[in-house]
């Protein structure tokens, strides 16, 4: 029982984001260049980039491999990246502690180091 605790906890650690996405107003006047965003395209594509540029018909972004241009039109959603200290702190002790009380309820009243022993 204590694997498997362990093991969804790590995956939990592991799988958490310690970011989160606030949507943002789409005009240009908002965004702001160097700053992450996720892109949504009207073809439901999404795109995680910084801004290098913006003009009024195009945004030029830059990805983690290459730059990328895309047209103004053509953008259905923009979100702007923001740091969550609650993701970031909050999901590994909320974690730890449920795994500490499930470890604690399934060992019952067996010691430490000690024998433990079904009942009949």
């Amino acid at each position: 029982m204590k694997k498997i605790i362990l093991l969804l906890a790590t995956i939990s650690f592991l799988l958490q984001s310690c970011y989160s996405y606030k949507v943002v107003d789409s005009s240009n006047s908002n965004l702001e260049i160097g700053k992450h965003y996720k892109i949504t395209t009207n073809n439901k594509k999404n795109t995680y980039a910084k801004i290098k540029s913006i003009s009024d018909s195009t945004l030029v972004l830059k990805t983690k491999y290459k730059e990328k241009t895309i047209k103004v039109t053509d953008v259905k959603k923009i979100e702007k990246r923001k740091f969550s200290i609650v993701k970031t702190l909050g999901v590994p002790v909320i974690v730890v502690a449920v795994s500490a009380v499930a470890i604690s309820i399934g060992m019952g009243e067996a010691e430490i180091g000690g024998s433990f022993q079904l009942p009949n």
